[in-house]
């Protein structure tokens, strides 16, 4: 969120104390019970939205570098199986499709060596019933087959979290397009019900219209700054 919004949003919650406080003076007023019910919603919207865009994936690059070892012992343990079973009869085409060396694998690219990795489960399990003599059994396969997937999910997570993270700066514009819209099209207009009777929340409420930035106070776009009713 760039300092304008935080700064807006600041007022925006301002805004909402101050009705809030006042619930009794207001609450007799129909349209603007529904404006101010819009209104809160949005200032929760965009608070949820924060989250989204202010998301850290800095522990992402880690959970995928253990992730990916895990999965590649175990490959290369299943893998030093299958190619055993080959050579003892004969199968020269199984023994390349699963002839990768500890470093074959680790120097791959994440995509690549998700394809090679997956290969190694295919074809043992294709002869799953043939390896209990080499260490190997359907359990060894499921586990490799989830560490695969947690490795393709954590490869897969810092590209969805940037597209989630731009979706959400975009929505933060619409949505205080939609704040600014219910405070001047609708609230700061409605606050004209309780100007004289209401004179105190009737401040109040401007007063916290004002946008505070760095320590120096100036007035939203709109509306302009109302009188101020004397008491």
């Amino acid at each position: 969120m760039t300092d304008p919004q935080e700064n807006k949003l600041s007022m925006y919650i301002s805004v909402q104390t101050v009705v809030n406080k006042n619930d009794t003076v207001w609450s007799g007023l129909p349209a603007f019970v529904t404006a101010f019910g819009e209104y809160e919603g949005m200032i929760q919207d965009i608070q949820n939205t924060r989250l989204v865009q202010e998301g850290d994936i800095t522990g992402v690059p880690k959970d995928k570098a253990q992730a990916k070892e895990a999965a590649i012992q175990k490959a290369l343990e299943v893998s030093t199986a299958v190619y055993a079973y080959a050579a003892k009869n004969n199968n020269n085409t199984l023994k390349e499709k699963v002839n990768y060396s500890p470093s074959d694998l680790r120097r791959s690219r994440d995509t690549v060596l998700i394809d090679r990795l997956q290969v190694i489960h295919n074809e043992a399990n294709n002869i799953v019933g043939d390896l209990g003599d080499y260490g190997i059994d359907a359990n060894d396969l499921t586990d490799l087959q989830g560490l695969i997937d947690a490795y393709e999910n954590l490869v897969e997570e810092p590209r969805a979290a940037i597209t989630n993270k731009s979706e959400a700066t975009a929505a933060l514009v619409s949505l205080f397009k939609q704040g600014d819209a219910l405070l001047n099209e609708q609230l700061d207009k409605l606050m004209e019900q309780f100007k004289e009777d209401n004179g105190k929340f009737y401040t109040q409420y401007f007063n916290a219209r004002i946008i505070i930035d760095l320590g120096v106070r100036h007035e939203a776009e709109e509306p302009q700054e109302p009188e101020i009713p004397s008491e």
